[in-house]
């Protein structure tokens, strides 16, 4: 077909159009009119944040025809559609989009553990550790069960390849299952295989990596970056007298010899000790190049631990655990980083599930019913670089 010029010009137009209309941020984000102050989004609006919140997708036909009655303005109606919607299959998308990422879960594909180091890794064990943790957060979700079972749960989900990894018997069949893990020296996050893989250098553990990881994610204090003149630890450090290489926690605690890196490692290692029965795959160890394994930490508070059951005891009772937890849920289901002014609310919403049980459920309800979720705006004019200074 040969086009006239004025064909190539209407085609060259549409082009152009189509390109502009895929390129806008209304095209490519879910658009909410701020304005000045605060205003109350409308029912669309909230629906939207719902369904995006919780599918990671666009409202269906149910929610879209409460929000044209104004039934999302009421709250027993909200109600019942965050437990429609959490009972959904489409609900895995909130563990998807939101656990996986903040559990770093989501990283695991990019792990690329030492292949002649743990030879019995392989892209079966990975998926299946990547299933265990999101069945496991379903779980907690579905069954009300409290917000610290993630961190002290006495059961968890595997396969036949994944049961043998951890050293479990009686597990067959390659469909994952719920299984009871009295006395199996596993229980909660800190010991599924995906949160020990992506906490670990390809070849060997990483008490840092694990203890910072515990910091961040799960009680949202984050040691500073290190200096950037600061020294690496060895992998082959010896002792000065006997000429012997040091144990990894030898060579950490001469690490911490160092006044500028004893503040954050002091916080960070201990942690990460409680973890070391568990390879850098996730299997269980007794010893780490022919030395007996130490899993004892000692905070900086004086409270002391042995081993990752007590270590999860400790992270259950802590109220950061929980105040982290409400952080990382208030930012992601807002879509923006918190304010100072979002304190108050935070506080709020962890007072309310905290009455209903302290739940994961409950945590991610009131946060959804919250007045912040169906508002937009701030109080507060945003202050620029120079003024937060």
């Amino acid at each position: 077909v040969v086009l006239g010029a004025q064909d190539r010009r209407f085609d060259a137009g549409l082009e152009l159009g189509v390109r502009s209309m895929l390129l806008s941020p209304n095209f490519l984000f879910r658009a909410e009119d701020h304005g000045e102050g605060v205003r109350d989004l409308d029912g669309f609006e909230i629906a939207s944040r719902l369904s995006y919140s919780l599918w990671a997708t666009m409202p269906d036909e149910e929610l879209l025809d409460l929000a044209a009655s104004g039934g999302l303005n009421e709250e027993d109606a909200l109600r019942g559609q965050i437990d429609r919607m959490m009972e959904d299959p489409r609900f895995d998308a909130f563990v998807d989009e939101f656990a996986a990422r903040w559990l770093k879960v989501s990283k695991l594909p990019e792990a690329h553990p030492d292949e002649e180091a743990f030879a019995s890794f392989d892209e079966a064990l990975r998926q299946a550790m990547e299933d265990e943790t999101k069945l496991f957060v379903r779980h907690v979700i579905e069954n009300d069960l409290p917000l610290t079972t993630l961190v002290d749960a006495d059961f968890t989900f595997l396969n036949e390849r994944l049961a043998a990894h951890y050293g479990v018997d009686g597990v067959e069949g390659e469909e994952m299952r719920l299984v009871r893990l009295d006395g199996l020296r596993r229980g909660g996050l800190l010991t599924q295989g995906s949160v020990l893989t992506v906490t670990s250098h390809a070849t060997r553990t990483s008490p840092v990596l694990r203890g910072v990881y515990i910091l961040d994610r799960l009680l949202c204090a984050p040691p500073p970056d290190p200096p950037a003149d600061v020294d690496s630890l060895g992998e082959d450090a010896t002792d000065d007298e006997t000429g012997e290489t040091l144990t990894l926690r030898e060579r950490l605690e001469q690490h911490r010899a160092d006044p500028e890196c004893a503040g954050c490692h002091d916080v960070m290692d201990p942690l990460g000790f409680g973890l070391e029965n568990y390879d850098a795959v996730g299997a269980w160890r007794e010893t780490d190049e022919g030395e007996p394994i130490d899993s004892y930490g000692e905070l900086p508070d004086g409270r002391s631990f042995e081993g990752a059951a007590e270590l999860g005891l400790i992270l259950a009772e802590d109220p950061r655990f929980t105040e982290c937890v409400g952080e990382k849920l208030l930012t992601y289901s807002l879509g923006r980083a918190l304010r100072a002014e979002d304190a108050c609310t935070l506080d709020g919403i962890l007072e309310r599930a905290e009455l209903r049980g302290g739940t994961l459920r409950a945590l991610i309800e009131e946060t959804v019913l919250d007045d912040v979720f169906r508002r937009v705006g701030t109080t507060q004019p945003e202050e620029t670089p120079e003024e937060s200074r």
